[in-house]
């Protein structure tokens, strides 16, 4: 888990390996549409179902995270510890 800056910061690393694919943090949207797909995603590839950063800001310091254990959209302090994910 790290907050929102970290999260970032481990996307923009692993977008550094060897194919070079640029890998971001999603957006809100992006994490709200593969909820539907959560226990494939948990099972299948190890993803945690529980609040994960999305890169959506809402006011000053703060960003959305979306729970995909049961779909809740929240948003937290930057600072606050979540689940990080970084998609192509």
């Amino acid at each position: 888990m790290a907050g929102i800056l970290r999260g970032q910061a481990l996307c923009l690393i692993a977008s550094m390996g060897v194919n070079t694919v640029q890998t971001v943090s999603p957006s809100r949207v992006d994490l709200i549409g593969v909820y539907p797909a959560r226990v494939k995603m948990h099972f299948c590839q190890g993803w945690a179902l529980n609040n994960t950063w999305s890169s959506t800001a809402n006011g000053s310091g703060n960003h959305y995270n979306v729970n995909l254990n049961n779909g809740n959209v929240n948003w937290n302090n930057d600072t606050n510890n979540n689940y990080v994910s970084c998609v192509r």
